[in-house]
């Protein structure tokens, strides 16, 4: 039987980058509530994939080590030379910064599981792309939406 560890993300996050480097994708469950509505706590799962910086682009959920200090896997809202932005989709203010060199993942597929079964969706799903272009264009909004997302969710 498998034995679960809990590791600082410190710790086993460089690991992760190592493995995605070398062109194996990772699985992670997530942690944390910063990407709500497409991810959620404990919930869903990402597989994070290989990709060349210089494809990274606004909209795209990287795992990054950000220059503030602490890892996040966030999503890309402003690209401007090596300097990227990032904000989780459930952040109503503040942003992230990173280099395009210290991200170590790109988010491939949303693993969700809400209601019955798995459902498993390519990060270039056309519909998934409109949404987040939508959810990203919508940020004055989002403090009334993700209120409304939290109270609509079973506990």
């Amino acid at each position: 039987m498998p034995v679960h560890r809990s590791l600082p993300n410190e710790e086993f996050l460089p690991h992760v980058g190592a493995l995605i480097a070398e062109g194996h994708t990772v699985s992670l469950s997530v942690k944390g509530h910063s990407m709500r509505p497409f991810l959620d706590h404990e919930v869903d799962s990402v597989v994070l994939a290989p990709f060349r910086p210089n494809d990274l682009r606004v909209g795209d959920a990287v795992l990054a080590k950000t220059l503030e200090g602490p890892y996040v896997l966030h999503r890309i809202v402003r690209a401007r030379g090596e300097r990227l932005t990032l904000r989780g989709d459930g952040n109503v203010r503040g942003c992230e910064h990173c280099l395009r060199n210290d991200v170590l993942g790109l988010l491939a597929v949303y693993v969700r599981r809400r209601g019955p079964g798995v459902r498993r969706i390519a990060a270039t799903n056309r519909r998934l792309r409109v949404a987040i272009r939508l959810w990203m264009w919508l940020l004055p909004l989002r403090r009334g939406l993700l209120f409304i997302y939290r109270k609509t969710q079973k506990q």
